[in-house]
Protein backbone atom coordinates (compact mmCIF):
# COMPACT_ATOMS: atom_id res chain seq x y z
CA UNK A 1 0.00 0.00 0.00
CA UNK A 2 1.05 3.28 -0.72
CA UNK A 3 0.41 6.96 0.24
CA UNK A 4 2.14 10.39 -0.37
CA UNK A 5 0.80 13.51 0.65
CA UNK A 6 2.28 17.04 -0.50
CA UNK A 7 0.00 18.84 2.24
CA UNK A 8 2.44 20.65 5.06
CA UNK A 9 1.83 20.89 8.28
CA UNK A 10 0.12 24.19 8.82
CA UNK A 11 -2.09 22.81 5.61
CA UNK A 12 -2.81 19.28 7.34
CA UNK A 13 -4.12 20.87 10.06
CA UNK A 14 -6.45 23.48 8.40
CA UNK A 15 -7.74 20.43 6.36
CA UNK A 16 -8.50 18.44 9.50
CA UNK A 17 -10.22 21.23 11.24
CA UNK A 18 -11.45 23.98 8.79
CA UNK A 19 -10.21 27.30 8.26
CA UNK A 20 -8.99 29.35 11.29
CA UNK A 21 -9.19 32.92 12.44
CA UNK A 22 -6.25 34.24 13.37
CA UNK A 23 -5.63 36.88 16.39
CA UNK A 24 -2.37 36.96 18.02
CA UNK A 25 -1.29 33.76 18.65
CA UNK A 26 -4.52 32.23 19.39
CA UNK A 27 -6.63 30.01 16.50
CA UNK A 28 -10.22 29.39 16.13
CA UNK A 29 -11.72 26.89 14.96
CA UNK A 30 -15.26 27.41 12.67
CA UNK A 31 -16.32 23.39 12.16
CA UNK A 32 -18.07 21.26 14.11
CA UNK A 33 -15.93 18.32 13.85
CA UNK A 34 -18.73 16.19 14.47
CA UNK A 35 -19.87 16.61 10.89
CA UNK A 36 -16.59 17.21 9.12
CA UNK A 37 -16.20 15.26 5.91
CA UNK A 38 -13.43 13.49 4.18
CA UNK A 39 -13.67 11.17 1.65
CA UNK A 40 -10.74 8.32 0.72
CA UNK A 41 -9.81 7.80 -2.75
CA UNK A 42 -7.80 4.43 -4.03
CA UNK A 43 -5.81 4.80 -7.00
CA UNK A 44 -5.59 1.56 -8.57
CA UNK A 45 -2.31 2.03 -10.74
CA UNK A 46 -2.33 -1.41 -11.85
CA UNK A 47 -0.54 -3.98 -14.49
CA UNK A 48 -3.43 -5.50 -16.63
CA UNK A 49 -2.73 -9.12 -17.21
CA UNK A 50 -3.51 -9.50 -20.46
CA UNK A 51 -6.45 -11.60 -19.92
CA UNK A 52 -9.93 -10.48 -18.94
CA UNK A 53 -10.88 -13.15 -15.93
CA UNK A 54 -7.37 -12.21 -14.46
CA UNK A 55 -8.18 -8.19 -15.01
CA UNK A 56 -11.24 -9.38 -12.90
CA UNK A 57 -9.31 -11.51 -10.03
CA UNK A 58 -6.60 -8.82 -9.88
CA UNK A 59 -8.79 -5.65 -10.19
CA UNK A 60 -10.85 -7.38 -7.09
CA UNK A 61 -7.95 -8.40 -4.94
CA UNK A 62 -6.96 -4.61 -5.44
CA UNK A 63 -10.69 -3.29 -4.40
CA UNK A 64 -9.81 -5.61 -0.81
CA UNK A 65 -6.64 -3.98 -0.72
CA UNK A 66 -8.20 -0.24 -0.79
CA UNK A 67 -11.04 -0.86 1.38
CA UNK A 68 -8.29 -2.50 3.97
CA UNK A 69 -6.99 1.16 3.47
CA UNK A 70 -10.17 2.94 4.48
CA UNK A 71 -11.11 3.63 0.93
CA UNK A 72 -14.30 5.51 -0.01
CA UNK A 73 -14.54 4.98 -3.71
CA UNK A 74 -11.91 2.84 -5.77
CA UNK A 75 -10.90 4.15 -8.82
CA UNK A 76 -9.41 1.78 -11.71
CA UNK A 77 -7.62 3.33 -15.31
CA UNK A 78 -9.07 3.63 -18.53
CA UNK A 79 -10.75 0.04 -20.17
CA UNK A 80 -9.36 -2.37 -17.07
CA UNK A 81 -11.37 -5.03 -18.37
CA UNK A 82 -8.73 -5.32 -21.56
CA UNK A 83 -5.84 -3.30 -20.21
CA UNK A 84 -6.51 -1.13 -22.94
CA UNK A 85 -5.37 -3.04 -25.72
CA UNK A 86 -8.41 -3.77 -28.11
CA UNK A 87 -7.98 -4.78 -31.34
CA UNK A 88 -9.02 -2.96 -34.80
CA UNK A 89 -10.32 -6.17 -36.61
CA UNK A 90 -14.40 -5.44 -36.55
CA UNK A 91 -14.86 -9.32 -35.19
CA UNK A 92 -12.33 -9.50 -32.44
CA UNK A 93 -12.92 -6.07 -31.36
CA UNK A 94 -16.40 -6.99 -30.53
CA UNK A 95 -15.50 -10.28 -29.28
CA UNK A 96 -13.39 -8.40 -26.50
CA UNK A 97 -16.00 -5.79 -26.05
CA UNK A 98 -18.34 -6.96 -23.08
CA UNK A 99 -21.59 -5.24 -22.44
CA UNK A 100 -23.02 -3.72 -19.05
CA UNK A 101 -24.58 -6.19 -17.67
CA UNK A 102 -21.97 -8.98 -17.95
CA UNK A 103 -20.56 -11.19 -15.10
CA UNK A 104 -17.35 -9.20 -15.42
CA UNK A 105 -19.35 -5.59 -14.28
CA UNK A 106 -21.62 -7.29 -12.02
CA UNK A 107 -18.46 -8.81 -9.85
CA UNK A 108 -17.56 -5.46 -9.11
CA UNK A 109 -21.77 -4.09 -8.54
CA UNK A 110 -21.57 -6.73 -6.00
CA UNK A 111 -18.05 -6.17 -4.44
CA UNK A 112 -19.04 -2.77 -4.07
CA UNK A 113 -22.01 -3.98 -1.04
CA UNK A 114 -19.35 -6.34 0.47
CA UNK A 115 -17.08 -4.19 0.55
CA UNK A 116 -19.21 -0.94 1.65
CA UNK A 117 -17.41 0.87 -0.76
CA UNK A 118 -18.02 2.77 -4.04
CA UNK A 119 -16.34 1.30 -7.32
CA UNK A 120 -16.10 2.85 -10.88
CA UNK A 121 -15.34 -0.10 -13.05
CA UNK A 122 -13.95 0.35 -16.68
CA UNK A 123 -14.55 -1.47 -19.82
CA UNK A 124 -14.52 -1.98 -23.43
CA UNK A 125 -18.55 -1.75 -23.83
CA UNK A 126 -20.66 -3.98 -26.20
CA UNK A 127 -22.36 -1.08 -28.44
CA UNK A 128 -24.21 -1.13 -31.88
CA UNK A 129 -22.49 -0.06 -33.92
CA UNK A 130 -19.00 0.16 -32.17
CA UNK A 131 -17.57 -0.53 -28.65
CA UNK A 132 -17.88 2.36 -26.07
CA UNK A 133 -14.97 3.13 -23.42
CA UNK A 134 -16.94 3.44 -20.89
CA UNK A 135 -16.78 3.56 -16.87
CA UNK A 136 -19.21 2.76 -14.24
CA UNK A 137 -19.77 4.11 -11.09
CA UNK A 138 -21.13 1.75 -7.80
CA UNK A 139 -22.29 3.17 -4.75
CA UNK A 140 -21.62 1.25 -1.97
CA UNK A 141 -24.80 -0.17 -2.27
CA UNK A 142 -24.03 -1.61 -5.35
CA UNK A 143 -26.48 0.58 -7.10
CA UNK A 144 -24.87 2.25 -10.51
CA UNK A 145 -24.83 5.88 -9.94
CA UNK A 146 -24.05 6.42 -13.90
CA UNK A 147 -22.78 4.53 -16.82
CA UNK A 148 -20.46 7.38 -18.94
CA UNK A 149 -18.75 6.45 -22.40
CA UNK A 150 -15.66 8.63 -23.67
CA UNK A 151 -17.17 11.71 -25.40
CA UNK A 152 -13.88 12.74 -26.60
CA UNK A 153 -12.37 9.36 -28.70
CA UNK A 154 -9.08 9.96 -29.68
CA UNK A 155 -9.35 9.66 -33.22
CA UNK A 156 -6.09 10.59 -34.66
CA UNK A 157 -6.19 9.28 -37.92
CA UNK A 158 -3.68 6.48 -36.82
CA UNK A 159 -3.96 2.84 -36.97
CA UNK A 160 -4.04 1.96 -33.52
CA UNK A 161 -6.28 4.63 -32.33
CA UNK A 162 -9.99 4.81 -30.83
CA UNK A 163 -11.32 6.05 -34.45
CA UNK A 164 -13.10 2.10 -34.45
CA UNK A 165 -15.57 3.11 -30.78
CA UNK A 166 -18.44 5.00 -30.66
CA UNK A 167 -18.32 8.06 -28.46
CA UNK A 168 -20.42 9.32 -25.81
CA UNK A 169 -23.34 11.87 -25.94
CA UNK A 170 -23.26 13.39 -22.53
CA UNK A 171 -21.85 13.74 -19.27
CA UNK A 172 -23.37 12.92 -15.96
CA UNK A 173 -23.11 13.98 -12.54
CA UNK A 174 -24.67 12.02 -9.34
CA UNK A 175 -25.59 11.84 -5.36
CA UNK A 176 -22.67 9.02 -4.51
CA UNK A 177 -23.73 8.28 -0.27
CA UNK A 178 -20.40 7.97 1.23
CA UNK A 179 -19.99 7.13 4.94
CA UNK A 180 -19.74 10.57 5.69
CA UNK A 181 -22.65 11.79 3.82
CA UNK A 182 -22.93 12.81 -0.03
CA UNK A 183 -20.80 14.17 -2.57
CA UNK A 184 -21.44 15.14 -6.15
CA UNK A 185 -19.69 12.94 -8.51
CA UNK A 186 -18.90 12.66 -12.14
CA UNK A 187 -16.05 11.42 -14.76
CA UNK A 188 -14.23 12.22 -17.46
CA UNK A 189 -11.80 9.63 -19.57
CA UNK A 190 -8.55 10.50 -20.36
CA UNK A 191 -8.65 12.55 -23.34
CA UNK A 192 -12.15 14.32 -22.13
CA UNK A 193 -9.03 16.02 -19.92
CA UNK A 194 -7.95 18.61 -23.22
CA UNK A 195 -11.81 19.78 -23.77
CA UNK A 196 -12.05 22.80 -21.05
CA UNK A 197 -15.67 21.92 -22.09
CA UNK A 198 -15.75 18.27 -20.08
CA UNK A 199 -14.68 19.81 -17.03
CA UNK A 200 -17.03 22.68 -17.01
CA UNK A 201 -20.13 21.07 -18.29
CA UNK A 202 -19.96 18.85 -15.04
CA UNK A 203 -19.17 21.79 -12.75
CA UNK A 204 -22.45 23.31 -14.00
CA UNK A 205 -23.85 19.97 -13.62
CA UNK A 206 -23.34 20.06 -10.02
CA UNK A 207 -20.16 18.22 -9.71
CA UNK A 208 -17.57 18.44 -6.72
CA UNK A 209 -14.68 15.39 -7.74
CA UNK A 210 -14.56 14.25 -10.90
CA UNK A 211 -13.17 10.63 -11.37
CA UNK A 212 -11.07 10.45 -14.49
CA UNK A 213 -9.97 6.85 -15.47
CA UNK A 214 -6.31 7.31 -17.72
CA UNK A 215 -3.69 5.74 -19.92
CA UNK A 216 -1.58 8.45 -21.37
CA UNK A 217 1.81 9.46 -20.47
CA UNK A 218 1.25 12.43 -17.61
CA UNK A 219 4.02 14.46 -17.91
CA UNK A 220 4.14 18.12 -17.04
CA UNK A 221 1.61 19.52 -19.33
CA UNK A 222 -1.24 16.69 -19.30
CA UNK A 223 -1.05 17.38 -15.38
CA UNK A 224 -1.01 20.79 -15.82
CA UNK A 225 -4.47 20.61 -17.43
CA UNK A 226 -5.53 18.70 -14.61
CA UNK A 227 -4.46 21.02 -12.35
CA UNK A 228 -5.80 24.14 -14.90
CA UNK A 229 -9.51 22.01 -14.49
CA UNK A 230 -9.72 22.15 -10.99
CA UNK A 231 -8.82 25.56 -10.37
CA UNK A 232 -11.05 27.08 -13.08
CA UNK A 233 -14.02 24.64 -11.55
CA UNK A 234 -13.26 24.75 -8.03
CA UNK A 235 -13.65 21.18 -8.21
CA UNK A 236 -11.54 17.90 -7.14
CA UNK A 237 -10.13 15.61 -9.89
CA UNK A 238 -8.81 11.95 -9.04
CA UNK A 239 -7.15 10.81 -12.09
CA UNK A 240 -5.86 6.85 -12.18
CA UNK A 241 -3.23 5.89 -14.59
CA UNK A 242 -1.88 2.58 -15.57
CA UNK A 243 2.00 2.26 -14.62
CA UNK A 244 4.95 2.24 -16.01
CA UNK A 245 6.14 -0.34 -17.80
CA UNK A 246 2.80 -0.44 -19.07
CA UNK A 247 2.49 1.40 -23.11
CA UNK A 248 2.94 4.78 -23.44
CA UNK A 249 1.94 5.16 -18.97
CA UNK A 250 3.94 6.00 -16.69
CA UNK A 251 1.79 5.67 -13.79
CA UNK A 252 1.46 9.37 -11.73
CA UNK A 253 -2.27 9.32 -10.48
CA UNK A 254 -2.89 12.54 -8.84
CA UNK A 255 -5.73 14.16 -6.67
CA UNK A 256 -5.85 18.01 -7.36
CA UNK A 257 -8.51 19.37 -4.57
CA UNK A 258 -8.84 22.61 -6.58
CA UNK A 259 -8.57 24.61 -3.34
CA UNK A 260 -6.17 27.64 -4.42
CA UNK A 261 -6.32 30.07 -1.77
CA UNK A 262 -7.07 29.57 1.99
CA UNK A 263 -7.78 32.67 4.42
CA UNK A 264 -4.60 31.78 6.86
CA UNK A 265 -1.98 31.58 3.84
CA UNK A 266 -0.30 34.44 2.65
CA UNK A 267 -0.26 33.09 -1.62
CA UNK A 268 -2.11 30.64 -3.24
CA UNK A 269 -1.13 26.50 -2.39
CA UNK A 270 -0.57 23.73 -4.64
CA UNK A 271 -3.95 21.69 -5.35
CA UNK A 272 -2.20 18.64 -6.00
CA UNK A 273 -2.31 17.01 -2.87
CA UNK A 274 -1.25 13.31 -3.79
CA UNK A 275 0.70 12.39 -7.21
CA UNK A 276 2.14 8.46 -7.26
CA UNK A 277 5.21 7.53 -8.56
CA UNK A 278 5.23 5.38 -11.50
CA UNK A 279 5.07 2.21 -9.84
CA UNK A 280 2.08 -0.42 -9.50
CA UNK A 281 0.35 -0.49 -6.42
CA UNK A 282 -3.01 0.37 -4.38
CA UNK A 283 -2.09 4.42 -3.71
CA UNK A 284 -4.57 6.39 -0.96
CA UNK A 285 -5.77 9.78 -0.67
CA UNK A 286 -7.66 11.74 1.32
CA UNK A 287 -10.28 15.05 -0.19
CA UNK A 288 -11.23 17.63 2.57
CA UNK A 289 -14.71 17.72 1.41
CA UNK A 290 -15.68 20.37 3.82
CA UNK A 291 -12.59 22.39 2.64
CA UNK A 292 -12.94 22.41 -1.07
CA UNK A 293 -17.53 23.21 -0.20
CA UNK A 294 -15.80 26.38 2.02
CA UNK A 295 -13.73 27.29 -0.68
CA UNK A 296 -16.52 27.03 -3.38
CA UNK A 297 -18.67 29.70 -1.25
CA UNK A 298 -16.08 32.13 -0.34
CA UNK A 299 -14.48 32.36 -4.10
CA UNK A 300 -16.03 33.32 -7.46
CA UNK A 301 -14.06 31.03 -10.26
CA UNK A 302 -16.01 29.19 -12.73
CA UNK A 303 -19.39 30.51 -11.76
CA UNK A 304 -19.95 33.69 -11.00
CA UNK A 305 -18.38 36.19 -13.40
CA UNK A 306 -19.30 33.93 -16.67
CA UNK A 307 -21.02 35.30 -19.56
CA UNK A 308 -22.49 32.68 -21.34
CA UNK A 309 -24.58 34.80 -23.84
CA UNK A 310 -20.85 35.56 -25.44
CA UNK A 311 -20.07 31.42 -25.64
CA UNK A 312 -22.72 30.38 -28.91
CA UNK A 313 -19.11 29.79 -30.91
CA UNK A 314 -18.05 26.91 -28.49
CA UNK A 315 -20.80 24.80 -29.66
CA UNK A 316 -21.35 26.30 -33.23
CA UNK A 317 -20.64 23.29 -35.75
CA UNK A 318 -18.79 25.39 -38.31
CA UNK A 319 -15.61 25.30 -35.98
CA UNK A 320 -15.76 21.44 -35.68
CA UNK A 321 -13.57 19.29 -38.26
CA UNK A 322 -12.45 15.77 -38.41
CA UNK A 323 -8.90 15.38 -39.16
CA UNK A 324 -7.87 11.51 -40.69
CA UNK A 325 -5.90 10.12 -42.73
CA UNK A 326 -6.24 9.19 -46.05
CA UNK A 327 -5.00 7.61 -49.30
CA UNK A 328 -5.36 10.75 -51.72
CA UNK A 329 -6.15 10.67 -55.41
CA UNK A 330 -6.66 12.41 -58.21
CA UNK A 331 -8.85 16.26 -58.22
CA UNK A 332 -11.31 17.03 -61.34
CA UNK A 333 -13.12 20.39 -60.48
CA UNK A 334 -13.86 23.88 -60.72
CA UNK A 335 -14.34 26.92 -58.95
CA UNK A 336 -16.93 28.41 -57.44
CA UNK A 337 -17.67 31.81 -55.80
CA UNK A 338 -19.87 31.43 -52.96
CA UNK A 339 -21.32 33.84 -50.24
CA UNK A 340 -19.54 36.20 -48.12
CA UNK A 341 -16.17 35.87 -49.99
CA UNK A 342 -15.64 32.21 -49.63
CA UNK A 343 -14.07 30.71 -53.07
CA UNK A 344 -14.62 26.77 -53.19
CA UNK A 345 -12.66 24.63 -55.30
CA UNK A 346 -14.87 21.51 -55.76
CA UNK A 347 -13.69 18.28 -56.91
CA UNK A 348 -15.84 15.41 -58.48
CA UNK A 349 -14.89 12.15 -60.29
CA UNK A 350 -17.62 9.80 -60.10
CA UNK A 351 -18.30 9.41 -56.54
CA UNK A 352 -15.42 11.34 -54.96
CA UNK A 353 -15.48 14.67 -53.96
CA UNK A 354 -13.09 17.40 -52.79
CA UNK A 355 -13.95 20.78 -51.65
CA UNK A 356 -11.05 23.31 -50.55
CA UNK A 357 -11.74 26.69 -48.77
CA UNK A 358 -8.86 29.33 -47.89
CA UNK A 359 -10.99 29.87 -44.64
CA UNK A 360 -12.05 27.50 -41.32
CA UNK A 361 -15.43 29.61 -41.85
CA UNK A 362 -16.30 27.48 -44.72
CA UNK A 363 -17.75 25.03 -42.68
CA UNK A 364 -20.50 27.51 -41.75
CA UNK A 365 -21.75 26.26 -45.04
CA UNK A 366 -22.33 22.92 -44.38
CA UNK A 367 -25.99 22.51 -44.45
CA UNK A 368 -25.81 23.63 -48.49
CA UNK A 369 -22.67 21.30 -49.05
CA UNK A 370 -25.07 19.08 -48.27
CA UNK A 371 -27.15 19.77 -51.12
CA UNK A 372 -24.60 19.94 -53.13
CA UNK A 373 -22.92 16.62 -52.18
CA UNK A 374 -26.63 14.79 -53.01
CA UNK A 375 -26.84 16.50 -56.11
CA UNK A 376 -23.68 14.57 -57.26
CA UNK A 377 -24.40 11.39 -55.65
CA UNK A 378 -22.23 11.60 -52.17
CA UNK A 379 -24.44 10.57 -49.32
CA UNK A 380 -22.92 12.95 -46.59
CA UNK A 381 -20.49 15.49 -45.92
CA UNK A 382 -17.15 14.68 -43.85
CA UNK A 383 -14.62 17.27 -42.50
CA UNK A 384 -11.20 16.48 -43.39
CA UNK A 385 -7.91 17.57 -43.75
CA UNK A 386 -6.58 15.57 -46.66
CA UNK A 387 -7.10 16.25 -50.35
CA UNK A 388 -9.03 13.24 -51.56
CA UNK A 389 -10.05 9.99 -50.95
CA UNK A 390 -9.89 6.89 -52.90
CA UNK A 391 -12.28 6.33 -55.67
CA UNK A 392 -15.65 4.37 -54.17
CA UNK A 393 -15.86 6.65 -51.51
CA UNK A 394 -18.88 8.46 -50.77
CA UNK A 395 -17.62 11.57 -48.88
CA UNK A 396 -17.40 15.12 -49.05
CA UNK A 397 -14.52 16.31 -48.29
CA UNK A 398 -13.84 19.77 -46.83
CA UNK A 399 -10.24 20.49 -46.69
CA UNK A 400 -8.45 23.57 -44.59
CA UNK A 401 -5.77 25.12 -45.37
Amino acid sequence: MKRKNRTTALQAITQRFGKFGVTGHCFSLCYDTENYMRITIAFLQLLPTGSLNENLEKGIKACFQAKESGADIALFPEMWSCGYAFPHEETSLWETAIPCDSFFVKQFSALAIKLDMAIAITFLEQHDPKPKNTVCLFDRHGKLQYRYSKVHICDFGEADDEGVLDAGDDFFVADLDTKDGIIKVGSMICYDREFPESARILMLKGAELLLVPNACPMELNRLAQLRGRAYENMLAIATCNYPSPHPDCNGHSTLFDGVVYLPELPGSRDTCVFEADEGEGVYIADLDVDMLRDYRRREVWGRKNRRPELYDVISDRKHVYKSTKSSCSKEIGMEIEWLDGFVIKVGFSGRLATISANREGLLSLAGQLTDLAKEESCSHIHYDTCNSLEEGSDELIIEKI
